[in-house]
């Protein structure tokens, strides 16, 4: 191979080196450049977000799980409802929605990518003490006392009814 020869490669591999780099900058810049050619309008000033309906902290939770259902976000759901199963239980928003409640939560566990292998033994517990207040608290108080400090030792920490065992408990 001749110097020329040798010369022509060596300046040959430059140029392709230069093209290259050249157009991967073109086409970076062309990647970072806005998509949408129509300007964004700035939010109006004193924006509200539209009221609710709900009357109560806990309907707020479930209309934000309701919503994450249909909207096909269904781990969020998920956790929304089980929060409102916790936190509600023994209110009368609780006792009105309790079996729609169950419902979404094993449709919201199926349809979710990441199934919860816990959620079967968690409802059913769920419900036996669901099951158990009730009969509970269709007996007079007096009579429940001993009972109903039983039960509260079976109920998670979180759980709604603790609070108005307390009370009840307190009153007496």
């Amino acid at each position: 191979m001749t110097e020329r020869q040798k010369s022509w490669i060596v300046y040959g591999s430059a140029a392709a080196v230069g093209l290259l780099l050249v157009g991967g900058l073109v086409v970076m810049f062309t990647l970072r450049r806005p998509v949408s050619a129509a300007p964004i309008d700035e939010p109006k000033k004193g924006f509200v977000f539209p009221e609710s309906d709900a009357k109560s902290p806990g309907e707020k939770i479930l209309q934000g799980a309701d919503q994450a259902f249909e909207t096909k976000y269904f781990p969020t759901a998920l956790k929304f409802y089980k929060d409102f199963d916790l936190r509600y239980a023994g209110t009368e928003a609780y006792e009105a929605r309790v079996p729609a409640v169950w419902d979404r939560m094993r449709a919201s566990d199926a349809a979710s990518p990441d199934k919860d292998r816990e959620l079967p033994e968690y409802l059913k517990v769920r419900k036996e003490l669901h099951e158990e207040w009730k009969r509970l608290t269709a007996r007079p108080r007096a009579e429940a006392k001993e009972d109903l400090q039983k039960f509260a030792g079976k109920l998670p920490r979180d759980d709604g009814r603790r609070a108005i065992i307390d009370g009840w408990l307190e009153k007496k």
